[in-house]
C-alpha cells in the first residue's frame, strides 16, 4: 500500500496473477482423480460403440510353445586378416578410382 491507501497496480497484477495460477492448479489437480483412459481415440470408440470399440482379437500363435533357444546356430567365424586386409586395399582402391572419374 502507498501512503494514500491505494494498491500499487503492479502489486495487483500479481495477486491476479496468483488467483489465476491457484485456479489452474486446482483444476490441473482435480484431473488426476480421473478415472479410466486419457486417450482421446479411446473416447471415441467408446462413445461409438459397435466393432470398433469390441476388443481386439488374440495374436496368432498365442497357445503355441516357447521356441527352443538350444537350437540357435552357432556364431560364424571370422574372415582371415590377410582376407580382409586384401578387401579392405580393393575397396580404397575403388574409391580412388570413382573420385579419380569424378574429377
Amino acid at each position: 500500500m502507498s501512503v494514500t491507501g491505494a494498491q500499487d497496480p503492479i502489486q495487483e497484477r500479481g495477486q491476479t496473477a496468483r488467483r489465476v495460477f491457484g485456479l489452474c492448479f486446482c483444476a490441473l489437480l482435480s484431473a488426476c482423480g480421473a478415472q479410466g483412459s486419457i486417450d482421446p481415440v479411446d473416447w471415441w470408440h467408446d462413445l461409438e460403440g459397435g466393432e470398433i470399440a469390441d476388443a481386439r482379437p488374440p495374436p496368432p500363435n498365442v497357445d503355441a510353445p516357447y521356441p527352443n533357444l538350444s537350437h540357435v546356430p552357432t556364431r560364424p567365424t571370422a574372415d582371415p586378416a590377410a582376407l580382409r586386409t586384401q578387401v579392405a586395399a580393393r575397396l580404397q582402391a575403388n574409391r580412388a578410382s570413382a573420385a579419380y572419374a569424378a574429377a
